[in-house]
């Protein structure tokens, strides 16, 4: 669950790129968030997973409120509860399709696993 704003700038430079939002994400579920260039959706993506900082509200994943919670915690969490795809994707050039999906796991030492 994401709550709050998100404001980049000050007095005429202010750009609110969140305006009092409210968002909830279902456990499990895939959610595509889509819209015009500039309606918000990076900013949306990255609030909601720790990469960027809400200037004022609050980030919930599961049971755990992320908003205070330092960098090397926050990767801890994304690592181990979400998944997403960034509009501008890297791939590893030398994985297939598949490698690339599966890395997170590969790369911890664990198999991925398919729930249905």
């Amino acid at each position: 669950m994401l709550a709050g704003y998100k404001i980049y700038g000050h007095g005429d430079n202010e750009v609110r790129a969140l305006d009092g939002i409210t968002v909830g994400f279902e456990p499990g579920r895939f959610t595509a968030i889509m819209g015009p260039s500039g309606s918000g959706k990076s900013t949306l993506m990255q609030c909601a997973v720790g990469l960027d900082r809400l200037t004022a509200g609050q980030v919930v994943i599961g049971d755990v409120d992320i908003t205070g919670l330092n960098e090397k915690r926050l990767t801890l969490l994304r690592r181990e509860q979400i998944g997403f795809v960034f509009q501008q994707f890297n791939l590893l050039p030398t994985l297939t399709a598949a490698e690339n999906i599966t890395f997170p796991w590969t790369w911890q030492g664990e198999s991925p696993t398919r729930s249905g």
